[in-house]
């Protein structure tokens, strides 16, 4: 297991922030999708026809992460539906992607009265080698910062409006759907700067069963179901 994570930083219009991106994670974001196809049991072909089945919902959701998305693979020296698949990881699969444990303790909790959210990402240690912090500047929105791996643009992370945002794949729910990943939802998470901007977002996307656990570090917390 790394004790400490690399940290890459990109700026810029969405292809510019996945290109900045790609190029600095190329080895991490080619090594997961080899652990990605192993771990799933499915060849890279066969993980880049399922992930182009997504595109019509990226377009419709988010087709500005689309264009990241392409950035990435340009940057990154892959295909497109490479980048593509690291943004979907087990619902390619229809399979889960670990078994995290999410909390967050209110005001009245702390000593000092701010409010504290976090997350135990347990993962296989291998996972760990393709890890790192991102730090994203948009030229449209907040900063972002996130530990993520992969090449995954939407992952554990906060900004600079004081949003964070932690999340639980719930298993024993309803049945898989074909719908968009949790992961570009998180991202878009953090991409908003108050409780009914998410709550409206959560509405309009609709995606497999999570429970995310969203921070405002300074106005509230709350738990949200997405289904």
């Amino acid at each position: 297991m790394p004790t400490s994570y690399p940290l890459y930083r990109a700026a810029g219009r969405p292809v510019e922030l996945g290109r900045q991106h790609g190029e600095q994670a190329a080895e991490k974001i080619r090594g997961f999708l080899d652990y990605l196809a192993g771990q799933l049991k499915l060849s890279h072909e066969s993980l880049r026809t399922r992930a182009r089945r997504f595109v019509p919902l990226f377009e419709t959701a988010c087709p500005h992460l689309l264009e990241e998305i392409a950035g990435l693979a340009d940057g990154a020296g892959v295909d497109f539906a490479d980048a593509l698949a690291v943004q979907l990881r087990g619902e390619l699969g229809q399979a889960g992607d670990g078994a995290c444990t999410s909390f967050v303790i209110g005001r009245r909790g702390t000593a000092d009265g701010d409010i504290l959210i976090g997350q135990t990402s347990d993962n296989p240690a291998a996972l760990m080698d393709y890890a790192y912090v991102l730090d994203l500047k948009p030229a449209s929105g907040p900063q972002m910062l996130m530990w993520t791996f992969g090449g995954m643009i939407g992952y554990h992370g906060l900004n600079r409006w004081g949003v964070a945002h932690f999340a639980n794949a719930l298993g024993g729910g309803p049945a898989w759907k074909f719908a968009l990943s949790h992961y570009p939802l998180k991202r878009m998470m953090l991409e908003k700067k108050s409780l009914a901007e998410i709550l409206a977002l959560m509405h309009q996307v609709r995606g497999s069963a999570r429970t995310a656990t969203t921070c405002f570090a300074t106005v509230t917390a709350a738990f949200l179901t997405s289904n």
